[in-house]
């Protein structure tokens, strides 16, 4: 029994990861122009993707899924999330089957992007943008303060994943 990837299956999650990533930062791009920022600032506006779970630890099996966590900036809302963005990833030939589950406790898009599947969380921070080198562990207990309860459950999975990591790997 194979249970574990080949390197052409972890290249596709990465894949998947980076397409996700391109897509929010694109959807992000025109909420901005949409509120009306000046197109310097929305230029340079983005969000991003966390894993965490199985995934990021480094544990998953073959054909799991991937938890992952979009964190957008303060001008981006969870309904927006559940509305335009789950429409954008329908368009797209990459993602297949996107469907909100906004009333689970945590609240999440479902969906396959490049075959692989994806279980989207959503929080909001109280940023202009949220650029690649941004760390939630470095700037967690400011903002934790002014999170909703539902972006503060979203975080949790990355937070206790990284909390892990720390504690076996010392990262």
């Amino acid at each position: 029994m194979d249970v574990f990837e080949s390197r052409e299956e972890m290249h596709q999650r990465r894949e998947a990861l980076s397409k996700l990533q391109e897509m929010s930062n694109h959807w992000i791009y025109k909420k901005a122009v949409e509120q009306n920022l000046p197109e310097h600032i929305a230029l340079s506006t983005t969000g991003k993707i966390f894993t965490f779970g199985s995934y990021r630890l480094g544990v998953n099996f073959r054909g799991a899924d991937i938890d992952a966590l979009l964190v957008a900036p303060r001008f981006i809302t969870r309904e927006q999330f559940f509305s335009d963005f789950q429409a954008l990833l329908a368009d797209d030939d990459s993602v297949e089957d996107p469907h909100a589950v906004p009333h689970a406790y945590v609240p999440l898009l479902k969906l396959k992007c490049m075959g692989v599947e994806v279980d989207l969380l959503f929080a909001q921070v109280d940023m202009m943008s949220v650029q690649s080198d941004f760390n939630l562990s470095d700037n967690c207990e400011r903002l934790l303060r002014n999170m909703d309860k539902r972006d503060v459950r979203s975080v949790n999975g990355v937070r206790v994943t990284e909390d892990i990591l720390n504690l076996v790997y010392g990262k």
